[in-house]
């Protein structure tokens, strides 16, 4: 496997020399600007928006009690952000964003606190109450919609579906209408890693981008399991379109109990036929199914961790190294060196 542990420690030079390179509007701030940096935390997550926060430590003038002006406008609000991450001169673009918030700090050292977030935040703050898309594909409807934020990406990478409907209505934030309407019916997952924007069939990517033992890059892990058999009921229409017909679906956790099971009950009148409606419950199903299975570790910093990837954690209280699909990542770069955080999820029976 290429990105086992001692093949990392190769392509990496023992880890010795974490770097950073940080761009504004496609400007290498940290070379070109010297600015100084403190305590980079980038949050990633495939339910979330990615964001980056960061100090700026020389930004202030202490004969003039003011803030670089040059500065000031280098950090200015919606300009365009990107994060790189690595050692030495191999660095992985992790972050693709708008600066949404300057924080101003006067304090023993004055300095400027940024926070930047990707373009699903975005999505968020923009609702629309009886918007309708006619007789296209759940990808293509995606992708008019993505295009309004085209600024905000470099790449999007869409797994196309056939024309599904008429017509489908949009009656609340984009980034809502995406997950609840076009992910549930398409079956999809929408998230983003550096620039590029996916939306693409669940779990597809089964590339395992590292394989970490305890000791071996792995700093710890918790492995996680709860009490949560449930059963996923769907309404839909039949075929006739005159008869409603619901659909189940069952999640099993390993080694829960089978004495009792959580029903949970969903109304999809616009979906039809069984097929339709069992593709719904399936798509549910996979999105509630990580919060009962899976586990949370630190290790080494690896810019290899981003969601939508595979994670292999070799003999953890098991026989053999299971294979953990990672859900959300947190990468800090500050005095302490480069180290990065994880949850990731398990397998459980469906």
């Amino acid at each position: 496997m290429g990105n086992d542990w001692k093949s990392l420690v190769k392509k990496y030079s023992g880890f010795q020399t974490p770097a950073v390179r940080l761009l504004v509007n496609n400007v290498d701030v940290i070379s070109t600007l010297h600015v100084a940096i403190d305590q980079i935390n980038l949050s990633m997550s495939l339910m979330q928006a990615n964001s980056v926060q960061f100090q700026v430590l020389n930004a202030f003038d202490v004969e003039s009690r003011m803030f670089s002006g040059t500065i000031k406008q280098t950090f200015g609000l919606g300009n365009i952000l990107k994060l790189e991450l690595g050692y030495d001169s191999d660095l992985t673009e992790l972050f693709h964003g708008y600066i949404a918030e300057v924080n101003y700090i006067f304090q023993e050292t004055p300095s400027i606190q940024i926070t930047a977030f990707d373009v699903r935040r975005v999505l968020m703050e923009s609702v629309h109450q009886n918007l309708a898309y006619q007789s296209q594909s759940y990808s293509d409807v995606f992708e008019t919609v993505m295009k309004k934020y085209h600024r905000f990406y470099d790449t999007l990478m869409i797994d196309h579906t056939e024309k599904q409907f008429e017509q489908i209505v949009q009656k609340n934030s984009d980034y809502r209408f995406i997950q609840d309407e076009l992910c549930i019916k398409a079956n999809r997952e929408f998230f983003m890693v550096g620039g590029t924007v996916y939306f693409r069939t669940p779990e597809k990517a089964k590339e395992t981008v590292a394989a970490l033992d305890w000791g071996e890059g792995l700093m710890s892990f918790q492995k996680r399991e709860s009490q949560c058999n449930q059963i996923i009921r769907v309404y839909g229409m039949a075929d006739d379109r005159k008869e409603q017909l619901s659909v189940e679906v069952r999640i099993k956790t390993p080694h829960a109990s089978d004495a009792w099971e959580i029903m949970k009950e969903y109304q999809y009148p616009d979906m039809v036929g069984e097929a339709k409606i069992r593709r719904v419950a399936e798509a549910i199903a996979k999105k509630l199914k990580p919060e009962y299975a899976g586990g949370s570790g630190s290790c080494i910093g690896l810019p290899e961790l981003v969601p939508g990837k595979y994670l292999r954690l070799g003999y953890l209280d098991t026989e053999q190294p299971v294979e953990y699909y990672i859900r959300q990542v947190s990468h800090s770069f500050g005095t302490g060196g480069y180290q990065t955080q994880f949850n990731v999820a398990a397998e459980i029976e469906r």
